[in-house]
């Protein structure tokens, strides 16, 4: 089942994104609903920055994975970063394609469409036992 929200071009979206997908995935364990709101975040605020526009959000859950995708209008292709450690931004497509499984752009004329996936079988004791250090 896919659930599916719009957010305006504001700079309180991302932050709303981030409650909706928490929202959704109350019942998954936080090894996947935490990195799930981190990276939604990030997409949410590459919209509002870069493409200024609204956008949406959909999360999708199938076996033992779930799916979600940030979709704008702002045209443009992202690409991910390869930030020095002292540039301030550039970060955020890197981090999602470092914790997600798996992770997408496609872009069809105005539209973008970045999407990720993150397990939710797989073993992630790793997760919660880098947070204790």
């Amino acid at each position: 089942m896919t659930t599916a929200a719009k957010f305006a071009n504001d700079p309180s979206s991302p932050a709303a994104a981030r409650r909706f997908v928490a929202r959704l995935l109350a019942h998954c364990p936080p090894s996947v609903r935490e990195p799930a709101v981190l990276l939604v975040s990030e997409l949410a605020t590459n919209a509002v920055r870069h493409a200024r526009r609204g956008f949406s959000v959909s999360v999708e859950e199938g076996p033992g994975a779930v799916r979600i995708a940030v979709r704008d209008d702002g045209g443009g292709r992202p690409v991910v970063g390869a930030p020095t450690a002292t540039d301030l931004s550039g970060r955020g497509l890197l981090i999602v394609k470092t914790l997600s499984e798996d992770f997408g752009i496609e872009t069809e004329e105005n539209e973008t469409l970045v999407w990720f996936t993150l397990s939710t079988t797989k073993d992630t004791a790793w997760l919660q036992s880098s947070k204790a250090e």
